[in-house]
C-alpha cells in the first residue's frame, strides 16, 4: 500500500523521530536524549520463525476486514552512558487490535535477543532501555491495552506477581487531530517535509538536466506536492493529481506546495486547488 510506504519513508528520517518523541512523549528522560546520535537499526532481528508465522493465515496477524499487520522501524539514540532503542510501529489498518501488547512483547523480546548476540548491551551487562511507540490512523480510536499485563488474569493466591510487564505508547492521529495545540503540531510536520523536499527536489533536478533546468524545477515541485499531500493524507484524488500534474507554472506550483503542507485537510487543498485555476498567485 504507497501510503503505507510514504509514512515508512517519513519515519526514516531522524528528524521527525527526534521530533515525534519531544512532541509526545513528556518524561524527564526525553530532555537528557543526545538526538544528534539517532541512527537507524537494521530490523533483521525479526527470526525467520516469526516472519513464517505472521505469513501464516492460520498463526499471523488477519489481515482481513482492512487490516494489516503494520510495519517496523527500529531507532537508538544516546542517552548518558548508553543507547536507549525506540520501537516505532506503524498501524494502517481499519480496525484496533487488542492484543497489540502480546505483538509488542514478542517484537522487543527479539530485540533483546538479538542485541545479547550481538553482546550490545548496557553498562554492567544490563540490557538497554526499549520505549515501544505505535503510530495509528485506523477510524475506531484506540482502546486497546497497552500493558501486556492488563490482558492476563491475576489469578488467585499472588499470582499476579508473575504476570510479564511491558507498556507501549500509542499515538492515535485522530486524536491528535482534536488536540488543542494542533497548530503546532502541522507547524512542525510543514517544516520537515519541507526539508524532505529540497531533497526530492535535488533529485528531480538531476533527472531533469537533460529536459532543461527550469523543466526539470517543474517537474520535481510537481512530484514534492503530490508526496505531501500522500505524507499527510493518503491517496490523492484523481482529479487533484490531474491538476497538479497539468500545471505549468512554477510559482503556482510552489503555492501548492505550501498549501500541501500547511491544508488541514485534504478538501481544504483541492478548495484551494478549485479557487486558483485562471489566475496564478505568487
Amino acid at each position: 500500500m504507497e501510503y503505507d510506504a510514504s509514512y515508512k519513508d517519513l519515519f526514516s528520517h531522524p528528524q521527525m523521530v527526534a521530533d515525534l518523541l519531544r512532541g509526545f512523549i513528556v518524561e524527564p528522560w526525553v530532555q537528557e536524549v543526545d538526538f544528534t546520535t539517532l541512527e537507524k537499526v537494521s530490523g533483521s532481528y525479526v527470526s525467520d520463525d516469526l516472519r513464517t508465522r505472521e505469513d501464516d493465515p492460520s498463526t499471523g496477524p488477519s489481515t482481513d476486514s482492512g487490516r494489516s499487520s503494520g510495519q517496523g522501524l527500529v531507532w537508538r539514540v544516546r542517552l548518558r552512558d548508553g543507547w536507549l532503542y525506540v520501537y516505532l510501529l506503524l498501524e494502517f489498518q481499519s480496525s484496533v487490535d487488542p492484543f497489540m501488547a502480546v505483538r509488542v512483547l514478542t517484537y522487543v523480546g527479539l530485540l533483546y535477543q538479538d542485541l545479547i548476540r550481538r553482546r550490545e548491551l548496557a553498562p554492567g551487562g544490563r540490557l538497554p532501555p526499549v520505549v515501544p511507540v505505535i503510530l495509528y490512523n485506523g477510524l475506531p480510536r484506540w482502546q486497546a491495552a497497552q500493558d501486556i499485563a492488563e490482558l492476563i488474569a491475576a489469578g488467585p493466591g499472588g499470582l499476579a506477581a508473575y504476570r510479564p510487564r511491558l507498556r507501549y505508547l500509542a499515538i492515535d492521529q485522530d486524536a491528535v487531530s482534536d488536540m488543542a495545540d494542533l497548530e503546532g503540531v502541522r507547524i512542525m510536520l510543514a517544516e520537515r517535509v519541507v526539508e524532505w523536499t529540497k531533497e526530492w527536489k535535488q533529485q528531480g533536478f538531476e533527472e531533469g538536466r537533460r529536459e532543461g533546468l527550469r523543466q526539470g524545477q517543474i517537474i520535481s515541485t510537481r512530484e514534492c506536492v503530490l508526496s505531501a499531500l500522500e505524507i499527510r493524507f493518503g491517496s490523492t484524488p484523481i482529479a487533484v493529481e490531474g491538476t497538479v500534474n497539468h500545471t505549468e507554472d512554477l510559482a503556482r506550483l510552489r503555492t501548492l506546495l505550501r498549501r500541501a503542507i500547511l491544508a488541514r485537510s485534504l478538501e481544504e487543498f483541492a478548495a484551494g486547488l478549485v479557487e486558483g485555476n485562471g489566475h496564478h498567485e505568487r
